[in-house]
């Protein structure tokens, strides 16, 4: 089962793949594929079934590298509402994760 801690830890790690993905991608070739690159399939599924305000909120943070403030600007919303949203977000996967490992 993964804590909401440990979902946290992932979205980083989504967030920082994602901002360093040509580096990352160019040494694919060289390395093989980091676990990291399983990881963003995987949440990236989940995205998917997202409602559209919060596939915005994840794609914004996680894939387009926004911050909560640089966001909440470009989505004419308060700080305070990104952060909410993204809270909602942590919850859908910590949810979605945990019945997938009951259900295997």
């Amino acid at each position: 089962m993964k804590t909401i801690n440990e979902i946290k830890e992932d979205l980083s790690n989504i967030k920082y793949y994602y901002s360093r993905k040509k580096k990352f991608d160019v040494n694919f070739g060289n390395t093989g594929i980091n676990d990291v690159f399983q990881l963003t399939e995987k949440y990236n599924l989940l995205a998917k079934k997202l409602k559209p305000k919060l596939y915005d909120i994840y794609i914004g943070l996680y894939v387009n590298n926004h911050t909560q403030q640089s966001l909440a600007n470009e989505l004419g919303s308060s700080q305070s509402y990104v952060f909410q949203q993204n809270k909602i977000l942590v919850d859908y996967f910590y949810k979605k994760l945990n019945n997938e490992e009951k259900a295997s």
